[in-house]
């Protein structure tokens, strides 16, 4: 007989992308902003704690894709995407303040927004192409031919969307800013092509996120190409949505910012 094949719901890449996101924010806040940037570090202790650092850093490469993949899949099958882009809106809002005093250890830091803003801008540029998709189809439904002049036209509209997305997410400097709307956007397309066969819409998610974090890596160092290993998850991604946390993460994600912002003001300097 054989075993049952590893099945991954989309609770459970949530989990997993909440799990690296945190040991990686550990990273950032804990590490670098309360001892790199410290005074009186000792060199044998600056020297682990990079190390430990990077170690840290590597795993939490995992969790911006998968949430980038689970942003689309939510895309595809909410039956509101209004409701949708304004939760993400207002928690973009909410955690700003916690992602700045956990990276920056102050309140307000306007060179570099938290990545909810890069969620939101690409949730809104993928149903703009959404939208121009089921206004200018580019296959007539009924001949089954292809119909160029729509096709252009899409084309022309998703390149002008994606680059104001790109444009808002500069000049907003958001995380990951527009290589992560771009990877957002390129997942989508994806998605937008699948069929009704199983294994081809497996091997075309596959290739969507393979080429996602590529996109990611030329964008944000190649240290990101470390998020291909997350494509074993994907790999057993069985489509159904699992034990849901709607409202969790979006609560979790301001929280365990303040936490650790907490953390370094008053833990990290009794270790230097």
């Amino acid at each position: 007989m054989q075993g049952k094949r590893l099945q991954v719901t989309g609770g459970v890449l949530k989990i997993i992308a909440i799990i690296t996101m945190t040991i990686d924010h550990i990273g950032a806040s804990v590490l670098e902003g309360r001892l790199y940037n410290g005074e009186g570090v000792s060199e044998a202790n600056y020297d682990l704690l990079s190390q430990g650092d990077n170690v840290l850093r590597i795993i939490g490469r995992l969790a911006f894709p998968i949430f980038i993949f689970l942003l689309v899949e939510g895309f595809r099958h909410t039956h509101s995407k209004g409701k949708y882009a304004l939760r993400l809106g207002l928690f973009c809002l909410i955690s700003e303040i916690p992602f700045d005093l956990a990276i920056y250890h102050r309140p307000w830091n306007s060179y570099s927004q938290n990545v909810f803003f890069t969620l939101v801008i690409g949730f809104l540029v993928i149903w703009g192409m959404d939208t121009v998709a089921n206004r200018f189809p580019d296959v007539n439904p009924e001949t089954g031919h292809i119909l160029p002049g729509n096709l252009l036209t899409r084309m022309t509209i998703d390149l002008l969307l994606l680059a104001l997305g790109s444009y808002v997410a500069l000049t907003l400097h958001t995380d990951y800013d527009a290589g992560g709307v771009i990877a957002i956007a390129t997942m989508y397309l994806f998605s937008r092509m699948d069929n009704i066969n199983a294994d081809y819409t497996k091997s075309r998610r596959l290739t969507a996120f393979g080429m996602m974090v590529l996109i990611l890596a030329m964008s944000a160092g190649t240290i990101e190409l470390w998020a291909l290993v997350d494509l074993v998850f994907i790999w057993a991604y069985n489509g159904e949505r699992g034990r849901q946390m709607k409202y969790f993460f979006y609560a979790y994600y301001p929280a365990h910012l303040l936490l650790l912002s907490g953390i370094a003001y008053l833990v990290m300097p009794m270790i230097r």
